[in-house]
């Protein structure tokens, strides 16, 4: 996650057994109140959510255990309550895949985890999503995990002067949107389709 905007990016990373719920919720929340009208928050997670028996959306962070889903999951209430307490504009870039979690019902959808957070009390939203609907988000070792996490890392580093089309400088969110469909249809044989919401907010802006 990370706040951007005239000054240079801050970039905070979770990974594996350093992404817990306490550390992730702890960070969006500094960084929330860091932020400015001027900056853009960019939140992104790939890996697992559910839909537990409360109907809440939750991800599951590293301290995530199967059997109590509510009390070790972090809701998506949690992280859109955070948000919305922020002036900056919001960008969420959602890798929540189907497959992996044995034993858990209600594995829930990037539908699911973008209404959930762009309903209610908001500051202008962009949702980006891995899939849509009932599209499995496919993972694999040839990816090194979530196809569209390795599209993302594609469009905005490694091949970074082929997706930035005006060669300004910079990846827009039109540029980044049409990169990942074009890297994950190609990738899946057109079998997942990335998909963008928007909540308050128009037109294309500098994002990378």
């Amino acid at each position: 996650m990370c706040a951007s905007g005239r000054a240079p990016s801050n970039v905070t990373d979770l990974i594996g057994n350093r992404a817990t719920s306490d550390a992730i919720i702890g960070k969006l929340e500094e960084v929330v109140s860091r932020a400015d009208p001027t900056d853009t928050i960019v939140f992104s997670f790939a890996g697992h959510g559910l839909q537990a028996e409360d109907g809440r959306y939750y991800l599951t962070p590293a301290d995530f255990v199967s059997y109590k889903a509510t009390e070790t999951g972090l809701s998506w209430q949690r992280i859109a309550s955070a948000l919305q307490k922020t002036r900056a504009r919001v960008v969420v870039i959602l890798d929540a895949c189907h497959a992996g979690l044995t034993g858990v019902e209600g594995l829930a959808t990037n539908d699911s985890a973008a209404d959930a957070l762009i309903s209610g009390p908001r500051s202008p939203m962009l949702v980006l999503a891995a899939s849509k609907g009932r599209e499995v988000a496919n993972e694999h070792s040839k990816w090194g995990g979530g196809v569209f996490t390795y599209a993302l890392v594609r469009a905005i580093e490694k091949d970074r002067a082929k997706y930035d089309r005006n060669a300004n400088g910079v990846i827009e969110v039109s540029e980044l949107y049409a990169a990942l469909k074009s890297i994950v249809s190609h990738e899946t044989n057109s079998e997942q389709s990335p998909w963008l919401v928007r909540q308050d907010l128009v037109g294309d802006f500098s994002l990378f």
